[in-house]
This record gives structure tokens, sequence and C-alpha cells, in this order.
């Protein structure tokens, strides 16, 4: 269960984009989680799309809305960002 007190729900029509997508709908632990295996070496470019495509289907972000991520474990970025449709 989550310690804070939830102060955002997502609307029927989210939640099911995100179950199509392979998340849990059951948000009781707090979030929508979903586990899958990653290849060794990773496909980076699949997991980003996948990435993006929860964020706007699942979130309503769009290619102009502002995101900060926070992963200290990643490499710092060598290139820019460029997005892909």
């Amino acid at each position: 269960m989550a310690t804070e007190p939830r102060t955002r729900w997502l609307p029927a029509e989210a939640i099911a984009a995100l179950g199509r997508l392979g998340f849990s709908t059951d948000d009781s632990a707090g979030n929508f989680q979903i586990w899958f295996d990653v290849p060794d070496p990773p496909d980076f470019n699949r997991i980003a799309d996948f990435i993006l495509r929860a964020l706007h289907d699942g979130y309503g972000a769009h290619a102009n809305d502002h995101l900060e991520f926070n992963a200290p474990l990643a490499p710092h970025p060598t290139s820019k960002c460029i997005p892909v449709s």
C-alpha cells in the first residue's frame, strides 16, 4: 500500500491503455507495474519507445512536454535525443 495519499487518479481509458501495454491495472500498491525480461545486450531504443508510448498513451504526454528523469545508474548521454514517430 502506498504511504502517501493519492493526489492523481487516471481516467479509465488511460488505465486501459496501460493495460494494453502489459502493465498491471491494479494500483493498490501505489503505482501501475510491469515486469519484463531485458535481453543482453539491452535494446535501448525499444525500451525508450516503450517508455514514451506508456507516457503518451497512459499519461497524455506529448512531444513538447517537459519531462524530468532521475536515473542515477544510467550513463550520461553522448548525443541529443531525437523524437521518432
